[in-house]
């Protein structure tokens, strides 16, 4: 489903993608689904790469369930040329070895989700934070209620909560 996801947000994008399954009936869901176009086989043939046109692509995504299993579609695709290959890393004993083949983008599904849920009770006011730069850069996203002004002669104004409060809460 992760790869469906990402496909289908990809295509809103305007990208073109291509998912390739050894699931016959991944790949009919997936076209009827989404309108992807889509090659049943391995992610780790030669031959379904070429077909799939990974020689005009600039982007590859690695995102089978085993760690073992990626390594061939990056070093295929650096291979072939390709510069921006992300992969989805399960098992952080295989960051090293993702670098070493050329991924440009490692992303660890585990890391990812503890820290979304670390996030999610240790800020509940914040909606989604995302990270850059290894975690030097932080954007959030925060709901902010409207000032509401009150009835009275004086121009009171009630600020739920100041974004410099916010901030002080991350230094």
């Amino acid at each position: 489903m992760m790869g469906l996801g990402l496909a289908q947000q990809l295509l809103k994008l305007g990208h073109t993608v291509a998912i390739i399954d050894t699931d016959p009936l991944a790949c009919r869901f997936a076209r009827a689904k989404i309108g992807v176009i889509t090659f049943d086989g391995s992610a780790v043939s030669t031959t379904v790469l070429l077909e799939a046109g990974i020689k005009q692509a600039n982007a590859v995504v690695a995102a089978l369930r085993d760690d073992a299993l990626n390594l061939a579609p990056i070093v295929l695709s650096r291979s072939y040329g390709i510069s921006h290959i992300v992969v989805r890393m399960s098992d952080r004993e295989f960051l090293e070895a993702y670098r070493l083949a050329g991924a440009s983008h490692i992303i660890s599904t585990v890391d990812l989700a503890v820290t979304t849920m670390v996030n999610a009770i240790e800020y509940p006011q914040i909606e989604s934070m995302m990270n850059f730069e290894q975690g030097q850069v932080e954007i959030l996203k925060l709901p902010i209620r409207p000032i509401r002004k009150f009835r009275s002669s004086s121009r009171q104004r009630f600020d739920p909560m100041s974004v410099d409060r916010i901030f002080q809460k991350f230094q």
